[in-house]
């Protein structure tokens, strides 16, 4: 598979400069120029996840200058044991491929020269191993070799020191994974008892995107009755639903779905991430919505699962 590997201008200084050992000179001709200036961080996708299950991440790589890298590679600790599942198949904003391969636990990325002022964004996925957190130690290097050089000292290899990885949550209202398939699915559905009183899942979730949902007691957020939108908190008698995925909105309707112990909503409340309370009523017909300007609705099995469209994640409450 290949990356999305965008090389964009970099934005306001560098929060991490460290030594790198290849550069090109104007002619292309390599010489032995200052040393190069370059950050790296990197973004879970989420920032935690049920263990086992996918764990994303968008690496970010900027040259500062003052020369260009001749060649600029990405590879991942192998001894960690975290397979490479998926790697973000775009072309960069040049149409240019940077070839990436993810085979027997170790990543290796080539895109090839960064020039000063560019930035290069890659998203990869690896399955999770272990307990407490996951981290693949990704590093960025300009020899393309293996993940040998944890000290850094020759300056040719660079790691973000920031991040911590990712959490592996085990709380069984909680499920979370990076998703490596269109139409993705997150659920924590578990057999409905007096203690576990309600399961949500959140579905049609793009591919590359990392999504969590969670419920029962921990799964806390606040109703405030408005007339003007017809919301009555103590009509609500559900647990919370809170569903974080992908960047927090869509341009598809995402689904999600609740299932439900003992309530049959009328209505579900939804906060938007602005702070904007949002009042859900039943979709026409109780009929899935085709048309995005029925959003936001809801469907009823007429047993005890309801069923959310919407453009924006969020706490739900029915």
């Amino acid at each position: 598979m290949f990356p999305f590997v965008s090389r964009r201008a970099a934005g306001g200084a560098a929060a991490l400069l460290l030594l790198g050992a290849m550069f090109l000179s104007t002619t292309g001709v390599a010489l032995a120029q200052p040393p190069v200036g370059w950050s790296m961080t990197i973004t879970a996708l989420p920032t935690g996840v049920t263990p086992g299950a996918d764990a994303g991440y968008l690496v970010s790589i900027t040259n500062v200058g003052p020369s260009n890298i001749a060649k600029l590679f990405l590879v991942n600790n192998h001894d960690k044991k975290g397979d490479p599942t998926y790697v973000n198949d775009n072309p960069d904003q040049f149409g240019r491929p940077g070839a990436c391969t993810p085979a027997n636990q170790q990543l290796l990325c080539s895109f090839g020269p960064l020039n000063v002022g560019q930035t290069v964004d890659v998203i990869v996925g690896f399955k999770t191993s272990g307990t407490g957190s996951f981290n693949p130690d990704l590093e960025a290097n300009t020899s393309g070799a293996a993940f040998t050089d944890p000290n850094r000292s020759h300056g040719d290899a660079l790691i973000d020191p920031n991040f911590k990885g990712t959490s592996l949550i085990t709380d069984k209202n909680f499920a979370g994974r990076f998703n490596i398939t269109q139409g993705g699915i997150v659920s924590n559905f578990a057999k409905l008892t007096g203690q576990n009183k309600q399961n949500t899942a959140v579905g049609g979730l793009p591919i590359g995107t990392g999504a969590t949902v969670l419920d029962g007691p921990t799964a806390q957020a606040t109703c405030v009755d408005d007339a003007t939108k017809n919301i009555v908190c103590s009509e609500l008698s559900g647990e919370w639903s809170i569903v974080h995925a992908g960047s927090g909105s869509f341009s598809q309707p995402i689904q999600i779905q609740i299932q439900f112990a003992n309530t049959t909503p009328k209505w579900f409340l939804h906060l938007l991430d602005n702070g904007t309370q949002q009042r859900i009523d039943q979709c026409a017909g109780n009929v899935a919505p085709t048309d995005l300007g029925q959003l936001p609705c809801f469907t009823w099995d007429g047993k005890d699962t309801a069923t959310i469209y919407t453009l924006y994640n969020g706490p739900f409450r029915g």
